[in-house]
């Protein structure tokens, strides 16, 4: 039992992270949140976070029932192997029976001799072997999140899937009723992780459903050719002295690792400047541009501070962006990049890298063309862009490479927790060992979230940053720097770039309407209609949004993302209450 109780705590994180939404008035289920992880042997654990609202009602507890026996498209059987890991309810052990019904793994949450009303949280976490599926140029997961046979709504419905290696190539999803291929939200995190949501609340007897493709025979492929035999569990929450001795060395090793890593943090990753009082800029401290801004307020090189270098250079005279009327009511906006003769003489040097990649074949571009082909590009121009921070001494080292540095590290920590956890079963006498286990799994997680706060600035590059936040407070209270606003001819063109870095491209536009101050008509860009200050605002919105997506798809090979169906691959089922 004492491995059992090791998966629990460790699921204890994830639940960090369940958001609960408004409560209804009857039985419903608020919010069904599922956490489906691939492994390196080919098995998939699976975490599912239940969050129930029984209203008024009085009810013992939820039952959850999920197949095993499966009929994919033709009359062949299918089977999968469930081991289930654990069970909590708000948070803590659950008593639970677990046994099979007809092609089912029925688990029944609850406790006869109470009942429970209002919002009650279940966690169901199980392993699950025979649920991948080779094809002949992929490898994929098809995976029933929700199921559809639940007899009540389900308000909000989602899942996240991680691979243990960078291998994704291609994501979709599906929600409703049975057969019906209406696609739901995905977002592909990174080559190893997505993430899917339903874009309504789910009708009775609708379910999501998730696929991901992955590089063909990069995960090993286990196929049962029989039915399993699933034991029946019962859980007793006497754990007794092991339990405590596991608490014991799993807290020594979340403090000993904890105040290392806030020591290393304290001396290494801490910024070192006087918070001065913040004192409005009227200009770009030392003449940085855009993305050196974007930068260095939020130590990451990102896809936005990119758009708005390129915002800048065509107000700076190098290209125009041409607005093309829409084909349709639906259809999503494109652009025309054109290169103008003006000379790159004096440009940083990732300034340069970034108009030769964009023009390197041809002098004028669509924004859709770059989707698929610029992301390649757009690693060098981030990698100049980090290094020119470097070199004006801003930052010590590369941000980018510090946070992955350990995060990376922090993930082997987390994933070597949950590798040894079914090892716990050797020692089911005493707790050191599940207690070992849990003091890497939570130092790994430590890690993973203090990852983020090693990059620094300089000491330099930290009282630049507190000038930074000035000429952002400038441009975010420009009411109360009219003055300042009336004196400069063509300031709209030039703070432009620097809005849509920190996000004030519209605001800052309204108030210049609010101002009465009437910014002309940028020469570097052409519309589809007659120039107005807001309604340009929103097309560079818009324009940055679309350049950012274009910039940052690469292509996902060996996946058909068309086809398939709510309710289609393996898990599913259902469940209700008791």
């Amino acid at each position: 039992m004492i491995k059992h109780l090791v998966l629990l705590f460790t699921s204890l994180f994830f639940l960090l992270f369940v958001r609960q939404a408004q409560a209804a008035e009857n039985w419903v289920i608020d919010n069904f949140k599922s956490e489906i992880n691939i492994q390196s042997d080919g098995k998939v654990q699976v975490l599912e976070t239940i969050d129930a609202d029984f209203g008024e009602l009085d009810k013992h507890g939820i039952f959850r029932d999920i197949p095993y026996i499966y009929q994919l498209g033709n009359s062949q059987n299918y089977y999968i192997d469930i081991l289930l890991l654990g069970v909590l309810q708000n948070n803590v052990p659950a008593i639970y029976e677990s046994s099979t019904s007809g092609d089912f793994l029925h688990i029944k949450i609850g406790d006869p001799r109470q009942t429970v009303s209002g919002k009650v949280s279940y966690q169901i976490q199980y392993l699950v072997r025979g649920a991948l599926r080779s094809f002949s140029d992929h490898d994929e997961l098809y995976w029933d999140v929700t199921g559809d046979q639940w007899p009540v709504f389900i308000n909000k419905a989602s899942a996240q899937v991680t691979l243990p290696q960078n291998a994704i190539t291609g994501i979709t999803c599906f929600e409703g009723r049975f057969g019906v291929n209406n696609k739901c939200r995905s977002n592909l995190l990174s080559a190893s992780q997505a993430s899917f949501q339903a874009r309504n609340p789910l009708l009775p007897s609708w379910g999501l459903t998730v696929v991901v493709g992955y590089k063909k025979g990069s995960i090993p492929i286990t196929t049962l050719t029989q039915s399993p035999k699933i034991s029946s569990q019962n859980y007793n929450p006497e754990q007794g002295k092991a339990v405590l001795t596991m608490l014991i060395v799993a807290g020594v090793f979340f403090l000993l690792g904890g105040g290392t890593i806030f020591a290393y943090w304290f001396y290494h990753g801490r910024e070192v400047g006087k918070n001065l009082p913040l004192v409005a800029e009227y200009f770009p401290p030392e003449k940085l541009k855009p993305a050196q801004v974007g930068t260095l307020v939020d130590e990451k090189a990102d896809s936005l501070d990119v758009t708005a270098t390129i915002v800048d250079l065509a107000a700076r005279g190098f290209l125009t962006i041409t607005e093309e009327p829409k084909k349709g009511l639906l259809s999503r906006g494109d652009y025309t990049l054109t290169r103008t003769k003006k000379e790159i003489t004096g440009l940083v040097n990732y300034e340069k890298i970034l108009l030769q990649s964009l023009f390197k074949e041809k002098e004028e571009i669509l924004l859709s063309d770059l989707q698929n082909k610029f992301y390649k590009d757009l690693v060098l121009v981030k990698d100049a862009l980090y290094k020119d921070m470097i070199d004006k001494k801003y930052f010590p080292t590369n941000p980018e490479k510090l946070r992955n540095k350990y995060t990376g590290f922090g993930s082997i920590l987390f994933f070597l927790g949950v590798i040894l956890a079914p090892s716990a079963a050797a020692f089911e006498e005493g707790g050191y060992w599940p207690g070992f286990i849990l003091g890497i799994f939570f130092i790994g997680i430590i890690l993973m979230i203090f990852s983020r706060s090693f990059p620094r600035r300089t000491t330099a590059g930290y009282q630049l940053f507190r000038r930074v936040l000035g000429f952002r407070m400038f441009i975010e209270k420009a009411e109360k720097y009219k003055q300042q606003f009336m004196e400069r001819e063509n300031i709209f063109n030039e703070v432009l770039p620097y809005a849509i870095v920190f996000g004030l491209t519209e605001k800052f536009a309204k108030v210049f309407e609010e101002m009465g101050i009437k910014p002309t008509q940028p020469a570097w860009y052409y519309g589809t209609g007659r120039f107005n200050p807001v309604i340009f605002s929103s097309n560079i919105s818009n324009f940055s949004s679309s350049m950012s997506s274009a910039i940052m798809a690469s292509p996902r090979s060996g996946f058909a993302g068309g086809g398939g169906f709510s309710g289609g691959g393996f898990g599913g089922g259902g469940g209700g209450s008791w």
